[in-house]
């Protein structure tokens, strides 16, 4: 069962594990069933939702635009009566985030940074260590590091910016793990250096108006592929072609994806490597492009533009701007979330293909504070 709701209304589209459009449907949207566990930080003020996840536990992680973060036992059940909360994570939490205003949130697995929660916040990236999901109490209360203007702990590096608006890993060679930070003031490559304290982490690159052909600093989510780097901007999607050489900008090569165009403001990006569909979420709707298994964008090809206007059309989507698309690999079900805003957390349940449910949108609820 996969919870689902933002800011943005989502939609299920069935994509099955072949890169064509004739075979999708949209099966269901969100039912607009609200979660009691997630507020904001008032009763007046609804919660916001950005981001959210769920583990192979059932463990449900909700990024929030005011609230922080919720942690979700969902009991493996598809009803929310028998669901607790875990933990909040907030500016006054042990550990504390370094805001509220949550976009994005991700959960390290990989050793020397398992179980490290990068938070993504208006305040900088938050990294602490959670230790077990499930496990309230084995949490470390001091935060590892923040990258922000004003990092912490001393020689955290300076990014520059506070707003970030979404952080993640990538293995850019053997034993070299960079993390790649999308900012108001550009996309921040930094060498984590293989360990878990930010303090001895290095910025190689920062991506923005310096580099003629990046030409912005507006960068909203980023992805490694292949050696190449993309990034959803308001210019569109920004392909930068690392060379092998990641620690060394100077020998980038930056350019526009063709198939997407530097007018298109995009806004992220998930890539399906069963079958090397990237899936482009847009203010024009969804673009889906075959990468042909490379990094190298001039090899790609257009499947499909699921929009309201497309042909065939998604009249589903209800709204062309797309902000954010997961795909679930387990049943080839790609979750589809747009600007249809002012909604709590839901959940979408699939229907079987070729069966299409439009469900009114919900009232927005509210709920105390549980803080």
């Amino acid at each position: 069962m996969r919870y689902l709701g933002t800011r943005s209304k989502p939609h299920c589209l069935t994509s099955p594990s072949t890169p064509t459009a004739t075979d999708d449907t949209i099966p269901s949207i969100n039912a607009g069933n609200s979660h009691p566990l997630v507020d904001g930080d008032a009763a007046t003020d609804p919660a916001i939702i950005t981001h959210q996840w769920e583990d192979a536990s059932g463990y449900l992680i909700v990024s929030t635009w005011g609230g922080g973060v919720y942690i979700i036992n969902t009991q493996n059940t598809p009803g929310t009566d028998d669901d607790t909360l875990v933990k909040r994570y907030y500016d006054g939490s042990s550990p504390p985030l370094a805001s509220n205003f949550v976009y994005h949130t991700w959960l390290a697995t990989a050793a020397p940074f398992t179980n490290q929660l990068y938070v993504s916040t208006t305040g900088g990236v938050s990294i602490i260590s959670i230790g077990v999901v499930s496990n309230a109490g084995d949490d470390t209360p001091a935060p590892i590091g923040v990258y922000s203007d004003t990092p912490s702990p001393a020689g955290t590096p300076d990014i520059s910016t506070n707003d970030t608006r979404h952080s993640m890993h990538a293995t850019v060679s053997a034993g070299v793990v960079y993390l790649f930070a999308s900012t108001d003031s550009g996309l921040v490559s930094i060498d984590t250096i293989n360990s878990a304290p930010t303090n001895t982490d290095v910025i190689r690159c920062t991506y923005g108006t310096a580099q003629a052909a990046f030409g912005t600093n507006d960068v909203r989510h980023s992805i490694y592929y292949n050696g190449y780097v993309y990034a959803s901007t308001n210019l569109g999607l920004k392909a930068i072609n690392l060379n092998g050489t990641p620690s060394n900008c100077a020998d980038d090569t930056i350019s526009t994806h063709p198939l997407v165009g530097v007018t298109v403001p995009t806004n992220s990006i998930w890539i399906n490597t069963t079958n090397n569909t990237m899936y482009v979420s847009t203010d024009n709707g969804l673009i889906a492009i075959d990468t042909k298994g490379t990094g190298v964008v001039t090899d790609d090809t257009l499947i499909y533009t699921y929009s309201t206007t497309s042909n065939p059309s998604y009249p589903q989507l209800g709204d062309n701007e797309v902000y954010y698309v997961y795909l679930d690999t387990s049943n080839q079900y790609l979750y589809v979330y747009t600007d249809l805003i002012t909604r709590p957390i839901g959940r979408t349940v699939p229907l079987p293909p070729g069966q299409v449910t439009i469900v009114p949108r919900p009232t927005t609820y509210y709920y105390p504070d549980v803080s």
